[in-house]
């Protein structure tokens, strides 16, 4: 791993984290997906988890689903990665204390 200089810090700090977040979801989903999909189930063995496997995977894709449905909700992204990276919003805990009141 490089080590980045104060000013790449800095800059990656400054960065919209919500968008972030939304788009690693978003990955992390469809790399779930794809698991699922090659995924089999050898139900003549015992020791074979790969259903229990399955059933957690498809718990937490609801819950990613759900969060990023909220996300998109919540802070008007629009499923346009570099389009929601450059667009002008207020800092991230502007908009929670927003939330709070």
């Amino acid at each position: 791993m490089s080590k980045r200089t104060p000013e790449q810090e800095l800059e990656f700090y400054r960065q919209d984290g919500i968008v972030g977040l939304y788009y690693s979801l978003n990955k992390k989903l469809n790399e779930l997906s794809r698991a699922i999909d090659g995924s089999t189930i050898d139900f003549s063995s015992r020791d074979d988890k790969s259903f229990e496997r399955l059933m957690k995977a498809m718990v937490e894709s609801k819950l990613i689903a759900e969060n990023m449905k909220w996300l998109r909700t919540e802070f008007a992204l629009t499923g346009d990665e570099e389009k929601d990276k450059n667009a002008t919003r207020r800092p991230l805990i502007e908009e929670l204390s927003k939330n709070g009141k």
